[in-house]
């Protein structure tokens, strides 16, 4: 959308640019955090059946929320918005926040204190923060991206 609207508008200047490449990474970046784990790691319990079933709705609401706020950003690159600056960003970055939880939360991956708690809270912090930002959308998608990377990481660590 943000592509179609900047060729439309006969600029692409570098907010379009940072919307495009940011909007890349959350997408990609949030598809492969939630099929990162597959279902036979999933452990077969009634709670976990219930936080299974259930959790999706946030993982799919959060999602269709991302997809607006990055048509609302994709608004205010034009200048068509009606919101201030941090409001658009918050439409990005608190869906996010809150399908990296979801996720997480779903996945079973709040189990301890260990690691893997300490990177989603500095991730989630880290994406809430941007929000104050010019650059949301995109450090969204690099925080996004880094936290994948370093999940993929450590799982890689502990199989070998």
């Amino acid at each position: 959308m943000a592509i179609q609207a900047a060729m439309n508008s006969g600029a692409m200047n570098a907010d379009f640019m940072q919307l495009i490449a940011g909007g890349v990474l959350i997408v990609f970046a949030t598809w492969w955090t939630y099929f990162e784990q597959t279902e036979h790691d999933i452990e077969a319990s009634p709670s976990t059946a219930l936080r299974w079933g259930y959790g999706h709705y946030f993982i799919y609401a959060s999602i269709a929320a991302m997809g607006a706020g990055l048509a609302a950003s994709v608004d205010f690159a034009l200048g068509e918005a009606h919101a201030s600056r941090e409001l658009v960003n918050a439409s990005v970055a608190v869906p996010v926040a809150i399908c990296l939880l979801s996720i997480a939360v779903v996945h079973g991956r709040i189990k301890s204190a260990g690691v893997n708690a300490l990177v989603l809270l500095l991730a989630l912090v880290a994406i809430v923060a941007s929000i104050w930002t010019g650059y949301s959308v995109l450090l969204t998608g690099l925080i996004l991206s880094a936290f994948l990377a370093f999940r993929l990481w450590l799982s890689r660590a502990k199989n070998t």
